[in-house]
């Protein structure tokens, strides 16, 4: 999470963001999120990058970080393959958007 922070704070110069980075509540999904809306990409492929690692962070907060908590009531197998593909599919975007030049991280 400190290399996605970093990666937000170099590929998206924007006014706010150092603001937004110092802030403790404003995580590194979040200042994601936050950056990719400030580049203008488009609202269903924000969703489908941020979404999974929301995604993993929550199972984490829930799962790790305070145990005890109930797990998900699904089939626990078919939900971590779906989440895995829906991760490798975010982590895709992306690094296509870093090779395309839309985020530049030149200087991470």
């Amino acid at each position: 999470m400190i290399a996605l922070k970093q990666l937000c704070l170099i590929a998206c110069p924007c006014p706010w963001h150092r603001q937004i980075a110092a802030m403790t509540q404003a995580g590194s999904i979040n200042l994601l999120k936050r950056c990719l809306e400030a580049k203008k990409l488009e609202t269903e492929i924000i969703q489908s990058i941020i979404q999974p690692l929301q995604t993993i962070y929550a199972l984490r907060s829930t799962g790790i970080a305070h145990a005890g908590r109930d797990a998900p009531e699904v089939n626990l197998q078919n939900h971590h393959r779906k989440l895995v593909e829906d991760c490798e599919k975010s982590m895709e975007q992306l690094a296509e958007l870093i090779r395309s030049g839309f985020l530049d991280v030149s200087q991470v």
